[in-house]
């Protein structure tokens, strides 16, 4: 990884357009890091108001933002077999960019000019919690020829391999990941970007109340050490909420529905919804829903234009955010989880309930009842039930009856070595017969 990085010059570090907080400390803390290596870096994170409080609370000095419209570079092509270029010059008129070509010979004709955008822009692109590439959004789309394979480094949702690179890393939280990137880099960080980064894991594990793997707690006292203030950490992790959250949250509280299975459901309606922009801010009010009592779960489901979008939290002490809506391909972790689906309201309330029903996992299709949805009414004949008949010459065996003396230990075919310093023999490889399962009588009996 250190190679690869001392390598490239030009970085693009990116995340998905439905970054949470913890993603976005470690896209634009790693982003510092480059910055400070004398690297020319790029960062790519989703636009909206979310986003804009955050650079509030981590500038990010002199590093570029890229926007939908990138790349900014393009290149005017002309046939060699056409005029022979002398001299090029641009000029502003009238709110237009004129650009002057003049030949040496031969003639130019519209259809042989081809404009085209200029690829090459990064030497590097270092993607942070992307499963998905077109979840990059405009920016992918546009330019999707920037995202060679050889060129991309994966941070983060290392379960789907996207670039040729990969840093593989257990971390609940991606600004450890990021922090455990650095320092196998070697690369240098100060105490304010060590502090962004412990922001990002304090709120992802909702100020340690949702620690998934203990090795996190070792990772924040070795940012501590390093220079991360806590107190500003925790300042930034869990700021006040805006005025937009607290309309959601007021939306939220509003359209409660008690379900099943210790579910709780939250239908915000197309029309209600508004301004709200759910996915930008849904990630620092949802755990005000989580600590509702006596629910282990809940769930909110918006509508919208093309389909629904749901955010699932659990206090994981009985259901799996993920595992509850695996039927949706979620992003997020085993507390909290968001997807978007075609499936109307009442499929997917079928398809949660059923699943923390189960304790786990649940298809698509299965009501509460037990019974298919019209969706998907006819059984295939995989999901019919294969288990094996009982033969018809089957007999119940007799019951198993206490051994009359105790076995002999299983021979292995090890020959037995004799411990010289107290004359016992034990077999070689320590092998020890497992007790019987019946007690035994005395062997004299």
């Amino acid at each position: 990884m250190k190679e690869i990085i001392s390598k490239a010059k030009k970085i693009l570090v990116a995340t998905d357009t439905s970054a949470d907080f913890d993603s976005l400390c470690a896209a634009i803390s790693l982003a510092k890091v480059l910055h400070n290596s004398e690297k020319k870096v790029s960062l790519l994170i989703p636009d909206g108001k979310y986003v804009q409080r955050v650079l509030k609370l981590f500038p990010t000095m002199d590093i570029k933002l890229v926007l939908k419209e990138e790349p900014e570079n393009f290149i005017l092509s002309v046939p060699k077999d056409g005029a022979v270029v002398k001299d090029v010059k641009w000029k502003e008129e009238n709110g237009k960019i004129n650009i002057f070509v003049t030949t040496e010979k031969g003639e130019l004709k519209e259809t042989q000019i081809i404009i085209k955008p200029n690829y090459a822009l990064f030497d590097l692109i270092i993607i942070i919690g992307v499963s998905n590439l077109a979840d990059l959004g405009e920016f992918y789309k546009k330019n999707q020829k920037i995202f060679s394979r050889n060129k991309i480094l994966q941070i983060g949702a290392l379960q789907k391999r996207i670039g040729l690179h990969r840093f593989g890393d257990d971390s609940s939280a991606l600004s450890e990941a990021v922090y455990k990137f650095i320092h196998t880099t070697a690369m240098n960080a100060d105490g304010e970007i060590y502090t962004d980064l412990l922001a990002g894991i304090l709120w992802k594990t909702d100020g340690l109340n949702r620690v998934e793997d203990e090795l996190i707690v070792s990772s924040i006292v070795e940012l501590i050490e390093l220079g991360a203030n806590i107190k500003q950490a925790s300042k930034n992790a869990f700021k006040n909420i805006s005025l937009q959250d607290t309309r959601l949250l007021q939306e939220i509280l509003k359209n409660l529905e008690v379900g099943d299975e210790e579910i709780i459901f939250s239908v915000i309606k197309s029309s209600n919804k508004k301004s709200l922009l759910p996915k930008e801010s849904i990630s620092s009010v949802f755990p005000m829903l989580d600590r509702l009592e006596k629910f282990q779960t809940g769930v909110v489901l918006f509508e919208e234009q093309n389909g629904v979008f749901g955010v699932i939290s659990t206090k994981n002490s009985k259901h799996n955010a993920l595992d509850l809506a695996k039927a949706y391909n979620p992003k997020g972790n085993s507390y909290t989880a968001s997807f978007t689906t075609a499936d109307s309201i009442d499929e997917i309330k079928a398809v949660l309930t059923s699943a923390a029903k189960k304790g786990g996992i649940a298809k698509k299709g299965v009501k509460k009842n037990g019974g298919s949805t019209t969706k998907n009414s006819n059984t295939s004949d995989s999901q019919k039930d294969t288990s094996p008949s009982m033969p018809s010459d089957f007999h119940t065996a007799e019951p198993l009856q206490a051994a009359e003396k105790t076995p002999k230990p299983l021979d292995l075919g090890t020959k037995e070595t004799e411990d010289t310093s107290g004359g016992i023999m034990q077999p070689r490889g320590g092998f020890t017969p497992p007790p019987p399962i019946n007690p035994l009588p005395p062997a004299d009996e």
